[in-house]
């Protein structure tokens, strides 16, 4: 068998060729908010880190100086109707040299935008949005992979399980909300690891939970409620007294995230962030704002799962029937199991429904009702993450293997109604009849490259979790006592015989 390291490298080559299909497949700058993040990625890479305020724009907004190319295509004129094309959005041809434009993410942290940008600069074509793309999903494929080798067999199946259609989406466009997902997972990797096996509870474990959220707050610092939402769930599944050992697992699993905090704090003191829009600001009652937060929180769920572009389309509704059954086991499995489980999973249920309107309601004076469902996704994921043992131990292979299949068909066919929107309209023909946008491959080549790829990923996942089974390294007793009983020591510490050792 190959080495897990060569294994790993092809998961993150057949990610990659996934995230690569969606790019392709998705119009120029068809991505939320791209234009501003592509822009900012190419401003950052030539060493422009705060361009100069943009006099007559909300706050955020900076001049920046970028390829002219990267300043045309406004996909204003199709972003607000899905019935019409991308074709009134292309590069103006002949644009050459630079040009000053304003970016509304001008004074967002500069890491993400570094590591899309630099690699650009150098080896690319620093006028192709393209390009932007393609090393946006490596990182992210890279960062995918990665969990999948950190995931000891059972943690495999989240390969497809976990990733909804909006966060496909996301991986194939410019947008650090889509690194902070990978990062994410790769951080519920571990905390999962840590709840289930008894082995993973070191030092580096707790590191491989941190340190991916702590560059996820350095990315995007709203990354803290998914942190919070795992701390959480650590606290619920650890057991026994503190010592010297569990102080520095918790310092570890503390000490990255809380200097992330105070690195992304500094930023935005250097670069005089300023946390208002008189756009979308509301001057309400604190009751009237805490109940329309509430009120927004179907969309919110809605919008998490399947709300594709700038918000102005959807997934399918077969995609959408494919990815809600996927939350609805995950909910009945957790229900089934051991008690430490079920309270870390309402844990996370907690954080993901309060962050939203915990935030509106601080902030709504200020900038709004603005949360949307894409932000929640790093926090979401972990009710699948979290208990997926459940998923191997009590569902039958064949059961899982059609789950596999669903969740794969979701994709498929989310691509699809991708590739429509933008050549014929939402509402145009599936065949694609007479497309006024081309993307740089026929939209069949892609179609089909993503079905193989598609395969490919489920047959590794049910190679690695179905076939072997997911604890085919344990003993029956093993696995009914690791997934349905108590949880594990987070702290070092175990009983035996009634007292307490060091492990």
């Amino acid at each position: 068998m190959p080495p897990r390291s060569f294994r790993s490298a092809i998961v993150a080559v057949v990610l990659f060729g996934i995230f690569v299909t969606w790019s392709m497949a998705t119009a120029r700058y068809g991505g939320p908010d791209e234009p501003a993040h592509v822009l900012r990625a190419a401003s950052v890479a030539s060493g422009d880190f705060v361009g100069d305020r943009a006099v007559g724009l909300a706050a955020g907004y900076r001049i920046v100086t970028v390829p002219a190319a990267l300043t045309t295509g406004d996909p204003t004129c199709f972003r607000h109707d899905d019935d019409r094309p991308a074709t009134c959005a292309v590069a103006r041809p002949g644009a050459t040299g630079t040009a000053t434009a304003a970016s509304s993410a001008g004074t967002y942290p500069p890491l993400y935008y570094a590591l899309v940008g630099v690699p650009v600069r150098l080896f690319g074509d620093t006028s192709s949005v393209l390009w932007y793309r393609l090393v946006a999903a490596a990182w992210c494929a890279f960062v995918v992979g990665l969990a999948v080798s950190r995931s000891r067999r059972f943690v495999a199946v989240p390969l497809v399980i976990v990733i909804t259609p909006a966060a496909w989406f996301l991986f194939g466009v410019v947008n650090p909300n889509a690194l902070e997902i990978a990062l994410a997972l790769l951080a519920w990797v571990g905390v999962e690891r840590i709840r289930v096996h008894e082995k993973s509870n070191s030092l580096s474990d707790a590191l491989w939970v941190s340190i991916p959220m702590a560059l996820a707050i350095l990315i995007r610092p709203i990354a803290v409620l998914a942190w919070l939402a795992m701390v959480g769930v650590l606290v619920v599944v650890r057991r026994g007294r503190p010592n010297s050992r569990s102080l520095a697992k918790w310092l570890a699993l503390f000490g990255p995230a809380v200097v992330a905090g105070c690195a992304a704090i500094g930023w935005n003191a250097w670069a005089a962030v300023a946390v208002n829009d008189s756009r979308t600001a509301e001057s309400l009652s604190l009751t009237r704002r805490v109940w329309r937060s509430i009120d927004g929180l179907v969309d919110t769920w809605r919008e998490m799962v399947g709300s594709l572009g700038w918000l102005e389309f959807s997934i399918p509704w077969i995609s959408a029937i494919f990815s809600w059954s996927v939350v609805a086991v995950a909910i009945w499995l957790v229900c089934r199991a051991a008690r430490p489980l079920r309270v870390a999973w309402a844990w996370t249920l907690v954080v993901l429904v309060c962050g939203p309107i915990v935030f509106e309601t601080a902030l709504a004076d200020r900038v709004g009702f603005i949360w949307q469902g894409r932000y929640s996704i790093a926090t979401a994921i972990g009710l699948l993450i979290v208990g997926i043992g459940e998923w191997n131990a009590r569902l039958r292979p064949s059961v899982l293997r059609w789950i596999l299949y669903a969740v794969a068909m979701a994709q498929i066919v989310t691509l699809w109604a991708v590739l429509q929107r933008y050549t014929v309209g939402a509402h145009g023909s599936w065949t694609f009849d007479h497309a006024r946008w081309d993307p740089p491959v026929p939209p069949i080549f892609l179609l089909g490259a993503d079905a193989v790829l598609m395969v490919a990923a489920i047959w590794m996942s049910i190679g690695r979790s179905v076939s072997g089974g997911a604890f085919s390294d344990l003993s029956p007793h093993d696995v009914e006592r690791r997934t349905s009983t108590e949880p594990l020591d987070l702290l070092g510490t175990e009983r035996v015989d009634g007292l307490e050792v060091d492990r």
